[in-house]
């Protein structure tokens, strides 16, 4: 199938939306004559306007047996007819005849709609926390409350308090957890409110959520359109991501799996 060189919109994966500029473009449309189960005629009722390409034609609904088929032709930028090439069979009902609209232009969102971490959540490091013990104003010790995980060096302690200051204060840790923290200078000053800030750990380097689909929303100028969509790492050499779809609204949105990779995204409408 001849795909048209031109792509419609490119987006990033970080949201961004573009808006398309309005064209003098109009749809063709047309109606269906089913005898027998049969489709054996379609006359237009509407030749649309801004074609490059003889547009493809659906036959939507009708509970057939056998969907029809039909071929366009061209002249000047219009349909001037339209041509059944198979009548279909088992038609109960009169489908709707739906002809693609002309090369039109598409905003395009990508945004992310799924992650997940490769850690364990078991291995994922931990803020310890620790509990002060003042007394008469001066901070005397820390009680460990929890001692964290994850942790290659001592973390460095602060004591936050709207009143008291001075206090200083040395960690321990064993295995990857704060074991002891010994204050060294009690300052002064405390309150009951104070309470112990204990660094974190350093993140694991596979502990960044990876991003395992995005969500596509297409917002066509004019729809009743077949798309692919295509994705780059570079923004020159791309490779279509999943198979052709149709877009019969004004807005459609589209879930594609994804390796986690940063990419560009393009749709691009099929003649």
């Amino acid at each position: 199938m001849f795909i048209l060189k031109k792509c419609l919109l490119a987006c990033c994966l970080i949201p961004f939306v573009c808006v398309a500029q309005p064209d003098l473009k109009r749809q063709a449309t047309g109606i269906v004559q089913v005898v027998n189960g049969f489709v054996v005629g379609a006359s237009l009722t509407g030749s649309g306007h801004g074609y490059t390409h003889p547009p493809s034609v659906k036959f939507a609904g009708g509970q057939p047996d056998e969907a029809a088929q039909a071929e366009t032709i061209l002249e000047s930028g219009r349909v001037l007819n339209i041509n059944i090439t198979n009548a279909g069979s088992g038609y109960k009902e009169i489908p709707e005849m739906v002809l693609s609209s002309p090369h039109s232009e598409v905003s395009l969102t990508v945004s992310v709609s799924k992650t997940e971490v490769t850690v364990p959540e078991s291995e994922l490091p931990q803020n310890a926390l620790a509990t002060p013990e003042v007394l008469n104003g001066f901070m005397i010790g820390a009680k460990i409350v929890y001692g964290g995980q994850g942790y290659t060096t001592p973390p460095l302690i602060t004591v936050v308090d709207s009143t008291g200051s001075g206090g200083l204060a040395a960690s321990s840790i064993e295995d990857g957890a704060v074991t002891n923290i010994r204050f060294v200078r009690a300052g002064i000053g405390y309150s009951d409110q104070a309470f112990i800030q204990i660094d974190a750990p350093p993140m694991h380097p596979d502990a960044m959520p990876r991003v395992t689909e995005v969500q596509v929303t297409l917002e066509p100028e004019l729809p009743s359109n077949f798309y692919i969509l295509e994705a780059s790492i570079d923004m020159e050499t791309w490779e279509q991501v999943g198979d052709q779809f149709y877009v019969d609204k004004s807005i459609y949105t589209k879930k594609v799996a994804v390796d986690g990779a940063k990419r560009f995204y393009r749709a691009i409408q099929l003649p």
